[in-house]
């Protein structure tokens, strides 16, 4: 279904993004985005969790609504785990006291430094304030729009009317290109096709196990360290010199790709899946932090031992980590932890087995062997 939308002319997206990374959501919705109020005299009553579940009716925070959705705000409190158990609750409990409404709850960490957008109990969209602004530009002109759907909460996520698993399949393969792509040495093609696929793979199953809350307690643990990575990237880049002042002639050579969150967080965490917690280095322990030993996918592969080199520009995970952010709406990978992903895999190797350059029986032999079962 489309929607057809208005223009809203007020609307200023410098403003709103602004307020959306400051998390001043009250602001945005009401003053930016031409929402009405939602005060707390005007919903039903707050809602009420299970007692085994320590989240204070202080913590809700009624913001705005239009048409037929109403806009809630969660704010959690230091060291309070979240986990999807606990989403699903506070979700259910806000739809219930507001029974001709369809909530959209924004949950936000202590730090104000990243949320989850939930429109329903399977759809759900992570921010963290500095990622880029392209894909939450269009979201909140969406959501800014005088729309006449009649499925106006689909504003982050909007109803299409294609084939949904061809759909994942093009942004799966869109995922492998971009690793593809950021992948520095390894010369041969179908074994730079494997180690991107494997990539992805290992990359899936982190964010699964981070979901439950297995690395180090953090949920986004891979977006955290990507951010990390990225604020150590660019202090490094201020504090040294241009290239001009150290060499005042042009150089012909072109400037040297940046891995920090492949070599500084990637490749440490690996190790640590792959080595039982005993055998562990004490710093590497520490650069890591708590994690399971789960072997396997993440042990040392043959291309690590024949390519000692490699390494994948920062830029190609970008993309990539906010895709598996917006699959996680659920407590296992939604989709890709069930046999979609053999499937994607299997489709994947049958279009470069019709290529120019077909990928190899020994690679073929290892996707399908590789491959993550339900």
């Amino acid at each position: 279904m489309a929607l057809n939308l208005t223009p809203n002319l007020a609307f200023n997206v410098t403003v709103a993004l602004q307020q959306l990374r400051s998390h001043h959501l009250k602001a945005l919705f009401t003053e930016t985005l031409g929402w009405q109020s939602l005060e707390a005299s005007t919903a039903s009553q707050l809602p009420t969790l299970p007692k085994h579940f320590s989240l204070p009716r202080s913590c809700y925070m009624p913001l705005a609504y239009k048409d037929n959705v109403s806009v809630w705000q969660v704010n959690f409190v230091a060291d309070m785990p979240f986990t999807a158990e606990l989403r699903q609750q506070v979700y259910q409990a806000i739809a219930s006291t507001q029974p001709n409404t369809v909530p959209l709850v924004i949950f936000v960490d202590a730090t104000q430094s990243r949320s989850l957008w939930c429109q329903s109990l399977t759809q759900s969209a992570v921010y963290l304030s500095g990622q880029p602004s392209a894909l939450w530009s269009f979201r909140l002109r969406r959501l800014a729009q005088a729309s006449h759907d009649k499925q106006p909460h689909r504003a982050l996520f909007p109803s299409l009317q294609i084939d949904q698993a061809a759909a994942h399949y093009e942004m799966f393969e869109k995922r492998l290109a971009d690793i593809y792509n950021g992948i520095s040495g390894i010369s041969n093609t179908a074994d730079r096709q494997a180690y991107a696929a494997l990539t992805l793979q290992r990359l899936i199953f982190i964010q699964s196990v981070q979901q439950k809350g297995w690395l180090e307690g953090d949920t986004w643990y891979l977006q955290t360290r990507f951010e990390q990575a990225r604020s150590s990237r660019s202090q490094q880049n201020r504090s040294q010199p241009s290239q001009l002042q150290q060499n005042p002639l042009p150089s012909l050579q072109k400037p040297k790709a940046q891995t920090l969150f492949f070599t500084s967080c990637l490749q440490p965490l690996y190790q640590s899946l792959a080595m039982p917690r005993l055998e562990r280095p004490r710093a590497l322990q520490q650069t890591v932090g708590a994690v399971p030993f789960l072997g396997h996918l993440f042990d040392t592969h043959r291309l690590e031992q024949q390519y000692q080199a490699i390494a994948i520009d920062d830029q190609s995970f970008e993309a990539c980590l906010g895709w598996l952010s917006e699959q996680s709406s659920t407590d296992r990978l939604n989709p890709w932890m069930n046999s979609e992903l053999s499937y994607f895999l299997e489709r994947y190797l049958g279009a470069a087995e019709t290529s120019p350059r077909p990928a190899t029986w020994a690679h073929r032999h290892w996707l399908r062997r590789c491959a993550i079962a339900p």
